[in-house]
Order: structure tokens, then C-alpha cells, then sequence
């Protein structure tokens, strides 16, 4: 019988992915383990599948992505996120839309609820990375 030893799991099992050339984008850690910001990438412009197959990458490395100062249609931003899986509204259930932008949960804020943060955010059922 051999003793088989489990690799840490945790915050303390993570480890900074090596540095490595994703190609056509940059990444920057922002964090010590988990966590990229995804620079060069104009996500107005539609994803063909080198690019989407090297984020994808970066997802499995990094766990996290962010991309900054992308100024997105919420047309652009629902055809982004459906190159991610299946979308789902926000209850998480399986869409029936039939438009993929009918998915897109937009938070705006304004003087009516204080506090609330401008941003998107689509759902996808994502796929095993």
C-alpha cells in the first residue's frame, strides 16, 4: 500500500500561475494567486475563437478575469458572454429569451438607491474549464 499525499487545498494550495505569453492580450496579476486584468483586448469587437480559446486560458490559469474600461452595448456585452455557455436570466434558470441581450442585468446608479453600483453583468451556465 502507497501513501498517497492530497495537494493543499485552499487559500494556501494556490500558487501564482507562471508568467506566460497569451498572445494577442496582456496580463497583469492583481492579486498573489488569483486574479488577472486582461488588457488589449476590445471586447466591442466580436470574438473569434483563437481569442476566445487564449481568455479561456487565462481563466483556467487565473481563475478570475477582469477586463477595464470596456465600453459595451449591452448587445456587445450579451454576444461576449454567450461565447461563454448557455445564458441564463437572472434567477439562474435557463433562458427562454430569444434575444441573448434580454439576458444582460444592467445595475445603474442613481439618486434613488444609494450606493448602487454601474455595472453589467451577464449569467452563463459556464461549461467544465
Amino acid at each position: 500500500m502507497s501513501l498517497r499525499v492530497r495537494p493543499p487545498a485552499g487559500p494556501l494550495g494556490l500558487r501564482c500561475p507562471e508568467r506566460r505569453d497569451y498572445g494577442r492580450f496582456r496580463v497583469r496579476p492583481v492579486g498573489a494567486s488569483v486574479g488577472a486584468l486582461i488588457e488589449g483586448v476590445d471586447l466591442r469587437r466580436p470574438c473569434d475563437n483563437d481569442l476566445q480559446e487564449a481568455l479561456a486560458e487565462a481563466l483556467r490559469d487565473w481563475k478570475v478575469i477582469f477586463f477595464r474600461d470596456q465600453d459595451l452595448t449591452i448587445g456587445q456585452h450579451a454576444a461576449f458572454a454567450a461565447r461563454w455557455g448557455i445564458l441564463t436570466d437572472d434567477t439562474l434558470a435557463a433562458t427562454t429569451a430569444a434575444r441573448a441581450e434580454d439576458n444582460v442585468v444592467v445595475f445603474v446608479r442613481d439618486a434613488a438607491t444609494p450606493g448602487s453600483p454601474t455595472w453589467a453583468q451577464p449569467s452563463t451556465s459556464c461549461p467544465p474549464i
